[in-house]
């Protein structure tokens, strides 16, 4: 159960700094420097992939992430009852609420809030913009490579 509700906390932080995103920052706006510049706030609504991909095909994105999701949130469910395997636990979590907060706005705005993005110290925005989610993503992701990699196949 505190997986469960782990990964719900996570969903609930997710939602909510895009809410405030959604509130205080203009898309189209200057990005707002944090972090001596290397972070940026910017507002973007994404109706494509990660990086904007096929924002023509927002349909077809929105069930294939459904689909993954689903994949992901079984999975997740299926490894909490197994005794041990925190790092997979853990990755899994991340992975489901990330999961879960971007198909949360793609279901009911359309589009994903993104408003992080990587700056060079000056101002200087990357290309690239995202949300914790993402965040959870690539970081549920990273956790989950060692598990597979070092399991050896073993089931448990």
């Amino acid at each position: 159960m505190k997986w469960l509700i782990f990964s719900y906390i996570l969903f609930l932080i997710d939602y909510r700094t895009k809410r405030e995103a959604e509130a205080r920052l203009k898309v189209g706006a200057k990005p707002v420097p944090v972090a001596d510049g290397r972070l940026l706030l910017r507002r973007v609504s994404n109706k494509g992939m990660a990086g904007g991909f096929l924002p023509e095909k927002s349909e077809k994105v929105r069930l294939a992430a459904s689909a993954a999701g689903a994949l992901i949130a079984l999975s997740f469910l299926c490894e909490i009852p197994r005794k041990r395997r925190f790092f997979s636990k853990a990755g899994l979590a991340l992975l489901t609420a990330g999961a879960a907060g971007n198909l949360y706005d793609r279901w009911t705005r359309d589009s994903v809030t993104d408003f992080l993005s990587i700056g060079d110290g000056e101002g200087k925005p990357s290309k690239a913009v995202f949300n914790l989610a993402d965040v959870m993503i690539l970081a549920g992701g990273m956790l989950l490579i060692p598990t597979k990699l070092f399991d050896g196949g073993k089931k448990r």
